[in-house]
């Protein structure tokens, strides 16, 4: 299961909460992005960016082979240079909108995250996929909550 950190102003500190999906009133799954400055809204496959196309058919890839997926491997994948912090919105969106899972684990020297397939990758190739905007959402908080029988695990 994917989480995120929230900042809890009593203590201080980050929360880790679960990433949760509401249902649009367009009957489409809706993912709240932690990022405001972050414009990824992954709503329409074939208008994908290159990014996010690479990314989903380097993971798809690597499932096949039996492979795990990372941020350096798909860097190294497509022939690009990676430096600290290069495309972190691209990645924290991606998973916030659950088309990709992350995993990280502390392997003695660094933590390793790899990536697989998350729960609303099908949702995202139908269509039926979009970020949360508050003008045409109203309050999150109000919104209906997504039954889990719509959320595949994979």
């Amino acid at each position: 299961m994917n989480t995120r950190y929230v900042y809890n102003r009593t203590t201080k500190d980050f929360d880790i909460k679960p990433i949760d999906f509401k249902m649009g009133t367009d009957g489409k799954i809706v993912w709240l992005g932690g990022n405001i400055t972050s414009n990824y809204t992954f709503e329409n496959p074939k208008k994908g960016r290159h990014l996010t196309k690479n990314f989903l058919t380097y993971i798809n890839m690597n499932s096949l082979l039996g492979k795990p997926s990372t941020k350096r491997g798909f860097y190294k994948w497509i022939g690009k240079e990676i430096s600290k912090g290069n495309c972190s919105t691209f990645f924290r969106s991606i998973v916030e909108s659950g088309i990709v899972s992350k995993h990280s684990e502390w392997n003695g020297n660094f933590t390793e995250t790899t990536y697989s397939i998350g729960c609303n990758y099908h949702h995202y190739l139908e269509g039926n996929l979009r970020r949360y905007r508050f003008w045409k959402d109203g309050e999150w908080d109000m919104m209906i909550e997504l039954p889990s029988t719509l959320l595949r695990n994979l």
